[in-house]
This record gives structure tokens, sequence and C-alpha cells, in this order.
């Protein structure tokens, strides 16, 4: 069996497919927009901050094959993406010329030219947005097509959005569902390609329920928690400080960002945010407004991996009331580090722990998101409780469960 592995930009759910296969001697190569040596000289000559996010694009250790397909325009648009912040010509220059849509498809388009000189391959592993043209030519070779979606099918997110823009009307220019009829006919081109379809949530499963033809062959399989810290190392919430709380994504409305900015002018006009750490991770359409109404939270726009995994361990709380979440790697990041996670029933992950692992809100509302911070903030026997059964369920799913299951159903 040999498996040719792609995906525009690599990321760690790509890692975590690249380390099953080629522990268990399946991987032909890999495909990606980038591929960086971090051991190269020029590397090193790279401001550090660069270096940090050019690092996670560095796939040599795996010494496989590995092609980078647009390497100079994913360069300019990672450059672009950074130096943006809040710069309207160059978030313009982004979404029209460097979306992340725009990167797909030509990405797909790069990758359907190179698999005509990949030989031996079996099957080609590809994921949503990016696989139309290069399932086309890979059914002509008879390389049977494995597809991965990782978010919830696209009817289900539009139905979502939309019930969400009538119901809060104060946001709803934050709220509109970019409907790229185009890009969505290709998810279901791609849909129909597939000779095997991975979903990492049976949230993601059933969502695909929606789609005008009956699918077969769709396979679950959770992404693994990160290794766990040991519970001795974690400095608990004692409730003589303030509760450390964070945030990790995009600050868009698919995260609850209604929600969130809702739950913590309530907090402030109570004045009770000031029991709080705040710091998000994270840019998107709601950057300027949280900037702007709350000189209580830190923002950073983007940082490190690593970094972010360091920070969770030194905090207490993740907000992760997401409207729909195909899986939610960053509170299984968190779960590991022994964080409570707040989180909507909406999320995939809740397929690998239960209500004792997280504190799942009965509604996604922002009076129970400001109401399930001050119970944690009044509780910190709870916020332990929670904290340590989080670590316990991450112990259970680790990497090794993962490829179990990986292999099994994609290495026949």
């Amino acid at each position: 069996m040999s498996i040719l592995s792609i995906h525009p930009t690599g990321n760690k759910n790509f890692f975590y497919l690249i380390k099953a296969l080629k522990k268990n001697f399946l991987l032909k190569a890999i495909f990606l927009s980038l591929n960086i040596n971090s051991n190269n000289k020029v590397y090193s000559f790279l401001p550090k901050k660069i270096r940090f996010y050019l690092k996670r694009r560095d796939f040599t250790k795996f010494k496989t094959d590995t092609y980078s397909l647009m390497p100079i325009f994913e360069l300019s648009r990672l450059l672009n993406s950074k130096l943006k912040m809040n710069n309207i010509f160059a978030e313009k220059i982004l979404n029209d010329f460097f979306s992340e849509n725009k990167l797909y498809v030509r990405f797909d388009k790069e990758a359907s030219n190179k698999i005509k000189k990949i030989h031996t391959i079996n099957k080609v592993y590809a994921y949503e947005g990016s696989a139309l043209e290069t399932f086309r030519v890979a059914k002509k070779m008879g390389i049977r097509c494995i597809y991965e979606m990782p978010i919830n099918y696209w009817r289900e997110k539009k139905n979502i959005i939309n019930k969400e823009y009538h119901k809060n009307k104060r946001y709803r220019k934050f709220l509109n569902y970019d409907d790229l009829k185009l890009f969505n006919k290709r998810i279901d081109e791609e849909l129909s390609l597939a000779d095997q379809i991975i979903v990492p949530s049976t949230k993601i499963k059933k969502s695909l329920s929606l789609y005008p033809r009956k699918l077969s062959n769709i396979n679950v399989i959770n992404y693994p928690y990160d290794p766990i810290i040991k519970s001795t190392k974690k400095i608990w919430f004692n409730g003589k400080l303030k509760l450390k709380v964070l945030f990790v994504g995009r600050l868009d409305s698919r995260k609850g960002m209604v929600q969130i900015t809702e739950a913590l002018k309530y907090l402030k006009k109570k004045k009770q945010l000031n029991n709080f750490e705040i710091i998000f991770v994270g840019s998107g359409k709601f950057y300027n407004k949280v900037k702007s109404e709350f000189n209580e939270i830190t923002i950073y726009p983007s940082l490190p991996n690593n970094l972010v995994m360091d920070m969770m361990e030194k905090s207490d709380v993740l907000l992760f009331p997401s409207l729909f979440e195909g899986y939610g790697l960053s509170a299984v990041e968190a779960m590991s580090r022994g964080m409570a996670v707040i989180c909507s029933k909406d999320c995939g992950f809740l397929d690998s722990c239960s209500n004792k692992d997280v504190m799942i809100l009965k509604s996604n509302t922002s009076l129970n998101i400001s109401k399930s911070l001050m119970v944690l903030f009044k509780n910190p026997k709870l916020v332990k409780k929670i904290g340590l059964n989080a670590i316990n369920a991450a112990s259970k799913y680790q990497f090794d469960e993962y490829q179990k299951k990986l292999i099994n159903i994609v290495g026949k």
C-alpha cells in the first residue's frame, strides 16, 4: 500500500496523518504549498518571529519525498497575513488575492498536474476544498481517493449562520454567510468522487445527511489529544488571584464571539470583569471591536503553537462557545494542559470526553457564559476538578489510539 498525502497548509490534523502513515510504512509522498527546511542556513538568518511561524511548515523530519507546489505564493500570503494586522489595504489584498479559498483551488490544480509524475500510488488522501482536480486525475489513473472533511458540511454551516443572523440584529454585519457557490459546488463534487470519507466527529457525519445524494463509507476518526502534563506541574487556581481566561481561534461569529462579547459586557457592567485576566489569541472580524471596547483584554493576533501551549499550561479556563465546531483542536489542547473548557453542545471533540471533563453550556447564550465564568471564579475546587478530569480524559485517547483507527481504515 502506498499513499500520497496532500494538504495546502500542512496543519496539525495533517501532521497527525503523516506521522501515522509514515510509522506504518504507507506514506509515498507529501504535497504542500510550502515546505521549509529549518536546518537550512538561510532559515537561521531570518528574524526569530518569522522562524517561529515557518517552523510549523517543516516536514523534512519525515524523510519522505515532499514537494512544495506553490512556495512563492504561499510565502507571500503568509507575509501579507502577518503584516496586515488591522491594515485595511493589506486586508483587502489578502481577501481578494490571497484568500484561503483561492489558495486551495490553485493548490489543487498544481497537485493534479504533479500527481501524474508520481508512480506506484494506490491511494491519494486529500482535504475539503483542495481535492477536486486531483481526484479527477486520480480516478483516471485508477487511484483510490480518500477525502477528509474536518468541519461541518457547508449546507449546515449556512443554516446555522443564517439563523444566528436573524436572531442577533445588532451583530448582523458580523454574521453574513460567505455563500461562495462555486466553492460549495467544488465540495459537493469532491464528495461525489471520494471512495472513502474521513471525518473527525459524529457531528460532521450527521451534517453530511444534508448532502443531496446518499454517501457511503463515512468513517469517524477523532483527532488525538496532545501529550498530557503532570497534574503536579500545574499551578491551580486558588481564588486569591484573578482567574486566567483564554480564547484561542478566529475572532468571528462561528467561534461564538457574539456571545462572548455580550458576556464580557455584562460582567463589565456588573463590575465583575476585573476578577479575570483575559487573553485572546486570534484575529478576525471582531478584532477591532474587542480591542476598542475592552482594555481589560490582552489580544495577540497570532502566536506559534508552542507558545499557545505554554500559555494554556499557565491558564485556568478556555472559552469555546462555538456555533459549530467540526472537532475543536484548541479545546483538546487546553484539556491536555488541565484547563477547564467552557463549550457549547455543538463541538465535535465532545465525542471523546464527558460533561465531567468540560463545562458544557445548557444553551449557547451570553448569560450562560458569564454565569459559568463566575461559578468557576467562586469555586477554585471546581476549576481544579474539571482540569484534572480533562487531563484524565486526554490520557485515554492519545496518538497511538488515533493511529490504530486510521490505519485500520485507510491501510486496507
